[in-house]
């Protein structure tokens, strides 16, 4: 897996904003099922949020969980966005609640909006009475706008 390193630089700039390469997504499958995993949060962590959460969605469930554990101090919550809702719901689960409250807590209105949103009620619930006040009503009153009837 080291040796696959050194083309580190070429693979992130290949794919910025264009998706991932195969062998990119290789090289950090490797890494995870070796037990390289520096490497694999060394590679994963420059990526943008919506070629993470490409990368988060290839895994498979173990190599996910190996990989949020290694990024989860660093992890841009941003990427919740990006995950279809299977994906996302495990990705909340393995982080837990706090995390998760405290990550959206620092995303923009919109994003968080979305994510809490996209969440099954008890998890909303729950996500909210984690929040800050002031966030909580942010929310809230976006939640109820989402929702809101729209004239024709």
């Amino acid at each position: 897996v080291a040796e696959d390193v050194a083309a580190r630089e070429g693979e992130t700039e290949a794919s910025s904003g264009h998706g991932l390469s195969a062998q990119f997504i290789e090289t950090i499958t490797r890494a995870l099922e070796h037990g390289d995993l520096a490497t694999a949060k060394s590679l994963a962590l420059p990526l943008h949020y919506s070629d993470l959460g490409d990368l988060i969605e290839t895994l498979d469930i173990e190599q996910r969980s190996k990989l949020i554990d290694q990024i989860r101090d660093d992890f841009d919550p941003v990427v919740l966005t990006e995950l279809d809702e299977t994906v996302r719901e495990q990705v909340i689960e393995q982080l837990g609640m706090k995390e998760v409250a405290e990550a959206v807590a620092e995303m923009d209105s919109d994003d968080a909006i979305f994510v809490v949103g996209e969440l099954e009620q008890h998890e909303q619930d729950a996500l909210l009475a984690s929040l800050p006040a002031e966030d909580r009503t942010v929310i809230r009153e976006g939640l109820a706008y989402e929702r809101a009837p729209r004239a024709a």
